[in-house]
């Protein structure tokens, strides 16, 4: 607020022009899309519909052939198709939650932590374990395979959100469609908007989900974006 007005805060996320073309197909037709801190939105659209495509681009993981993406007014830089956005504030749940078979849920939490090593295995794993507390996942020692499909996808949020991100991309939540799973996960991101700024931008096929994860929507159709009422 400034001099009793309400002012907007500048996008933490910012993308302008994004194109992409595949195959002679556009999926992304100049594309420009903001998210501040703390703001949340939700990208609704069918299969096929580029949904999936945007939330890459947004993290990094997909060139576009037009356009640029800035974090924090710097150009996201372009990751292997393979690689995670975990050293660049900008935590990505795709819909395959890649957890490692070999790895318990808490060990398959830990690797960012690892990974950017700022942390001890010790210390990786409570900072893990206390992320998954929260999302409600009990067997923490379960390896992949004695996980269900939801507390899987649960293991993949917790691994995007125990670095600590500003920016949450959160690719077609398949763990919404449980919902004692939904409200955990709905609960605990709402309270890290307040806790750390943190902005979430999700991508997904239902309105209902979007409406229970954001607090605005946009249409993905026919390549563009279009504002939901």
């Amino acid at each position: 607020m400034k001099n009793g007005v309400i002012t907007k805060m500048e996008p933490i996320l910012a993308a302008r022009g994004i194109s992409v073309v595949f195959e002679g197909r556009t999926i992304l037709d100049n594309i420009d899309f903001d998210i501040a801190p703390r703001e949340s939105c939700a990208i609704v659209g069918g299969i096929h519909s580029g949904k999936s495509v945007f939330l890459r681009v947004l993290a990094g993981l997909q060139k576009p052939t037009a356009g640029v993406v800035t974090f924090q007014g710097a150009p996201v830089r372009t990751y292997d198709p393979l690689g995670v956005p975990w050293g660049q504030g900008i935590g990505y749940v795709s819909q395959n939650p890649g957890l490692r078979s070999n790895l318990t849920a808490v060990e398959n939490v830990s690797l960012p932590l690892l990974y950017k090593g700022e942390n001890t295995g010790e210390d990786a794993q409570e900072a893990s374990s206390a992320i998954l507390h929260r999302l409600g996942v009990d067997d923490i020692r379960a390896r992949p395979a004695e996980l269900t499909p939801g507390e899987m996808a649960l293991v993949s949020l917790g691994r995007a959100l125990v670095v600590r991100p500003r920016v949450l991309l959160f690719d077609n939540p398949v763990v919404m469609s449980d919902v004692g799973q939904a409200r955990q996960v709905v609960e605990l991101l709402h309270e890290l908007r307040g806790e750390t700024d943190l902005a979430v931008v999700s991508a997904c096929s239902s309105e209902a989900v979007a409406s229970l994860l954001s607090e605005r929507s946009k249409r993905l159709l026919d390549g563009r974006l279009e504002e939901i009422p």
